[in-house]
């Protein structure tokens, strides 16, 4: 009883721990980012082809599946680990004025590489945290945010 308990407290304090102020949270043990950006764009072909390292990898009904390769971010206070070239699987839903963005299995290249949990949920969960974990996925989650919103007014998770 006692070792449920502890397990529940900790998947809650790594919940919150990386939910506050972003778009990030951890299901089944994984990393994902979501977010539903609210606007009248439908032709999500259109939304991925304007960035290059996005491709849409099938399609089915309203939902997309792509990639994204060789993508980088440049904000100051993060980690070495931001510095490498990063890809993920993302997924976006379409529904009636809004879409919805899921982005999954972020890996990250080069020596200092490797997937994105290894970097920060293991960490939270009982090792110590990299001073910067914070600082690198705010950095991430405002580059997907802009990534994916082609419209000025985005609603976060719902």
């Amino acid at each position: 009883m006692k070792k449920t308990v502890l397990l529940l407290v900790c998947v809650f304090y790594t919940l919150s721990a990386l939910s506050q102020g972003n778009n990030f949270a951890v299901a089944d043990g994984k990393l994902v980012w979501e977010n539903v950006i609210i606007s009248q764009e439908i032709n999500i072909p259109a939304i991925v082809a304007r960035h290059s390292k996005l491709t849409i990898t099938g399609a089915e009904g309203s939902i997309y599946k792509g990639k994204a390769t060789r993508l980088s971010s440049s904000c100051g206070n993060t980690s070495k680990i931001l510095k490498n070239e990063y890809g993920f699987n993302f997924e976006i839903e379409m529904s009636e004025g809004k879409y919805r963005v899921t982005i999954t299995n972020i890996v990250f290249a080069g020596k200092r590489g490797g997937r994105a949990e290894g970097f920060y949920i293991d960490k939270l969960q009982g090792k110590p945290v990299h001073a910067n974990a914070g600082a690198d996925l705010t950095c991430l989650d405002a580059y997907f945010t802009k990534l994916f919103t082609m419209t000025r007014l985005y609603k976060t998770k719902s």
